[in-house]
């Protein structure tokens, strides 16, 4: 049998199970099709014609799939809380402060610095999602985001000092003291 024939074999023979299988694990009929659809899509990715992909690989690819759904749905619905928060209470002057400060910050990273940033704590992809995006393998996106954070942290604390300044607070330099060497 050539590609086209394996996997409408391996379709026919299983897209109904598989089905079954994400509708148990899925609330909504229509996402439960659309995360079946990708199953098969990955077989048609993965497969391989002398060792076709059986029914054990087409769940474990549900399961895995059904579970970035859900935690997609997850994510999103946390977003969704905020943004409402945000509507309903609008953010004090600090806050304002803090997202400028935040913003300029951003803006001093080079373009893969804010990518990897945004890629991870924006659009929620894991060290390894991320990774196939900019094309590096996860060690080094989680070693990119250290640094990156660091960074961050750095410039942030710095724009903040000014603040602590002025409203009063103690800056963390040690006053100068009199007295010779």
């Amino acid at each position: 049998m050539d590609r086209q024939q394996t996997f409408h074999a391996l379709f026919d023979a299983h897209y109904v199970a598989v089905l079954r299988y994400i509708e148990r694990r899925v609330a909504d009929d229509q996402v439960a099709q659309e995360i079946a659809a990708d199953v098969f899509e990955a077989l048609w990715r993965k497969l391989d014609v002398d060792e076709p992909q059986g029914l054990p690989w087409l769940y474990t690819t549900a399961g895995l799939l059904v579970k970035n759904q859900s935690r997609s749905s997850l994510r999103r619905a946390s977003a969704e809380a905020a943004l409402q928060r945000r509507v309903e209470e609008p953010p004090a002057d600090a806050d304002r402060a803090d997202d400028l400060a935040l913003r300029v910050a951003l803006g001093r990273l080079d373009e893969r610095e804010r990518e990897a940033i945004e890629l991870t704590y924006w659009e929620g992809l894991s060290a390894h999602e991320a990774g196939a995006v900019l094309g590096m393998r996860p060690g080094a996106v989680w070693t990119l985001l250290s640094r990156v954070r660091a960074r961050l942290r750095r410039e942030l604390e710095a724009a903040s000092a000014p603040a602590r300044s002025s409203a009063g607070e103690p800056d963390s330099e040690p006053a100068a003291t009199g007295g010779g060497r």
